[in-house]
């Protein structure tokens, strides 16, 4: 009989996602911020070096570990270019059909031909008790095996994780909202949104997602049918 092979489902250390609050397979609890983005490259120079000074002082006020992390991917408009062919053929002005046209073939060419990349930013803020102080989300997350056996948790453990990472979310929003920087905390089915569009890239790209918030516990990495 052959062996069955472990499902890509059970690789993952993800252990579930409660009241907004991803949980791991080791029992840490984490919190995803989701942040602004601020064109740099547009700033004066004196404004450039006001932003470098009030990054530096966040990271000298952090009394915790955190992690950045930067999702990209690529910039998908395919619905609109689809909006924009049937609003097309529906057009009975000939010279507003042209220019129509003009637009559309400028769009395609500006975003999908030159690959025009989309990024998302998001702060990662855990709790970890004494005894688990070393921290990496994404490498515990991403690509990881899982060795461990699950950890158990408990509503009180729960409560407690949530209450601590709500103050932690207070000081990084004050701390980032001097930079001009807003963060936003993801929710449940956000935070599923986000793995699954992680791990299916192309499907993700295809559909719209349809999760609701209780539909968690379903697997996130599907096949892909291509």
């Amino acid at each position: 009989m052959a062996e069955e092979l472990p499902s890509t489902q059970s690789r993952l250390k993800i252990q579930d996602i409660k009241d907004d609050i991803l949980i791991t397979r080791e029992g840490r609890f984490v919190m995803i911020l989701q942040a602004t983005a601020v064109n740099f490259d547009l700033l004066s120079e004196a404004e450039q070096d006001a932003m470098i000074a009030s990054y530096a002082q966040v990271l000298n006020s952090l009394t915790f570990p955190i992690e950045i992390v930067i999702h990209t991917r690529r910039m998908d408009i395919s619905s609109y270019l689809a909006y924009l062919d049937d609003y097309l053929r529906r057009q009975t002005n000939k010279s507003l059909a042209q220019q129509i046209a003009y637009y559309r073939d400028f769009v395609r060419q500006l975003v999908v031909e030159n690959n025009v990349l989309f990024k998302k930013f998001y702060l990662i803020i855990p709790y970890i008790s004494a005894e688990k102080s070393k921290f990496s989300v994404v490498d515990k997350m991403i690509g990881s095996v899982i060795k461990s056996k699950q950890a158990d948790f408990s509503a009180a453990q729960l409560e407690a994780a949530k209450e601590n990472l709500k103050e932690k979310r207070e000081e990084m929003m004050n701390l980032f909202g001097r930079m001009g920087i807003k963060l936003q905390q993801l929710g449940s089915r956000q935070i599923l949104e986000l793995f699954y569009e992680i791990y299916n890239p192309s499907q993700a790209q295809k559909q719209h997602l349809v999760f609701s918030a209780q539909d968690y516990t379903i697997p996130i990495v599907q096949p892909s049918l291509e």
